[in-house]
């Protein structure tokens, strides 16, 4: 069989991409982002209220951070150049 894929809860999406957790919800929001895997609801501890889970694929996450690297979208933009008069 083939390796599983790597998923990745919201904490550690925050830390890799170094956005904070309102970006993320914006960029999901718009759909800019990869959507993440709903887990489901999972308990904190007997007689609380769980929470929800969601994870991210690495991969996508990865992708996205290519895609979005300041650094590279640099490279793609073309600027003119503008002659300076003194």
């Amino acid at each position: 069989m083939g390796q599983k894929p790597r998923m990745l809860g919201r904490e550690e999406v925050l830390a890799l991409t170094g956005i904070t957790n309102g970006s993320l919800h914006r960029a999901l929001a718009r759909e800019t982002f990869p959507l993440p895997i709903n887990m489901g609801i999972l308990p904190l501890t007997p007689g609380q209220r769980g929470h929800r889970r969601v994870l991210w694929f690495e991969s996508e996450v990865l992708q996205w951070l290519k895609d979005n690297d300041p650094f590279t979208r640099m490279e793609r933009v073309s600027y003119k150049s503008k002659e300076v008069k003194p």
